[in-house]
């Protein structure tokens, strides 16, 4: 970790011929140190945090990069293991406003779908602790989930053809 930090802080304003190659790199490094972090956060929850942050960070700077597209769903990961089902909507929501025409984009709609539709943002914590769904999803988690993922969508109707704008 000292060494992925060591790399990011030397080589991401980097300038130069040189530096536009080793800086290519900055962004995969700062995806590795969230990885990482997540990692050790398996034993000591605190490292989720820095996760989290390493991730956002790669976010906040190079958004445009691969490794950026991927931060989310890590960050997805880390919140759905915390079972703060609602951060992880919010999560895709923030990928599919990000990269709509991203190749994943199908795995945050299929996210957010059994999120509604499996009824787990209404939860509860069964006899050892453990977060399950209240239950079944209801006509409103139906109603709602069904709604959110139209709301993704935008369509134009006519005689012949449906067109899809966005999210197709």
């Amino acid at each position: 970790i000292p060494e992925l930090e060591q790399f990011i802080s030397k080589f991401s304003a980097a300038d130069g011929e040189q530096g536009n190659a080793i800086s290519k790199n900055v962004p995969v490094a700062q995806y590795l140190l969230g990885k990482c972090y997540a990692a050790l956060g398996e034993k000591d929850p605190k490292q989720t945090e820095k996760a989290i942050l390493a991730f956002r960070v790669l976010l906040d700077k190079w958004p445009e990069s691969d490794p950026a597209k991927s931060a989310l769903f890590k960050i997805f990961d880390i919140y759905k293991a915390r079972a703060d089902y609602k951060m992880c909507v919010q999560l895709m929501d923030e990928f599919l406003k990000l990269y709509p025409t991203h190749p994943d984009v199908y795995f945050a709609y299929d996210f957010v779908a059994d999120l509604h539709f499996g009824g787990w943002l209404n939860t509860k914590t069964d006899a050892n602790e453990k977060t399950v769904p209240a239950g079944p999803a209801g006509i409103a988690d139906l109603e709602k989930g069904t709604a959110k993922l139209n709301s993704y969508v935008d369509y134009e109707m006519s005689k012949d053809e449906i067109k899809v704008k966005r999210g197709d």
